[in-house]
């Protein structure tokens, strides 16, 4: 009887089940990094890459003279820009003009837009001469809503609305100062909810929502 003789052919004809695959060719690697390049290339040209940024409207500023970066705010859909002869708001949308108001020679105009309250801000006015002015404006149309004079420190939904006593140097006081009156009004709408009657003097602490009222002597009640 004659052996079989079995073909296991030559040392390294078959892999090492256990070892790394083989690398593909080279020229195979060269056509995939090929075809790949050609894919993204197609891409990018059926699907332009939008931008981060995309200008939407231009602001025509005449009339705001004097215009610095901080005297730019956002307000809801409208751009308010704070000059030297008026205060001006722009849509957002299109950069057109909503309304203009003009402002006398102040020394200084803050805005507000109070959190609470949407829909209206508040502009306080201070005059060389020491004297301030307080108004309420509707933002949609510019109109404004009330005005006092004097401070007004917002509340919450409240304005707390006093005049100020302005004393120099050198100046004395009566014997009996006329009595100065705190307010609390609506801000939307500058209602007068109650007033804080001074003794003489009338003030009040926003932090702490409290109102004195304070005499001559010091003495003061919460």
């Amino acid at each position: 009887m004659e052996p079989e003789i079995i073909d296991l052919g030559e040392i390294g004809d078959h892999a090492d089940p256990g070892g790394h695959p083989r690398r593909p060719a080279r020229h195979l690697r060269l056509l995939a990094m090929a075809c790949a390049l050609l894919m993204a290339a197609s891409l990018s040209a059926a699907a332009p890459v939008r931008p981060i940024f995309e200008q939407v409207a231009v602001l025509d500023l005449t009339g705001s003279a004097a215009v610095r970066l901080d005297a730019v705010e956002l307000v809801g859909d409208l751009v308010l820009v704070r000059g030297d002869e008026a205060l001006s708001a722009y849509a957002l949308d299109d950069g057109s003009l909503r309304w203009r108001l003009p402002q006398a020679a102040v020394r200084q105009r803050d805005v507000v837009s109070p959190a609470l309250v949407p829909g209206v801000l508040v502009l306080t006015d201070d005059f060389e001469d020491g004297r301030s002015s307080v108004s309420v404006v509707d933002v949609a149309t510019g109109a404004v809503r009330w005005s006092t004079p004097g401070s007004v420190g917002v509340v919450g939904e409240y304005a707390l609305d006093s005049r100020i006593r302005t004393v120099s140097p050198g100046d004395h006081l009566p014997s009996e100062p006329a009595a100065m009156d705190l307010t609390v009004r609506e801000l939307r709408t500058g209602r007068a909810r109650w007033t804080l009657r001074g003794e003489p003097f009338a003030a009040a602490d926003e932090t702490r929502i409290e109102g004195w009222s304070v005499t001559p002597r010091g003495e003061f009640t919460v």
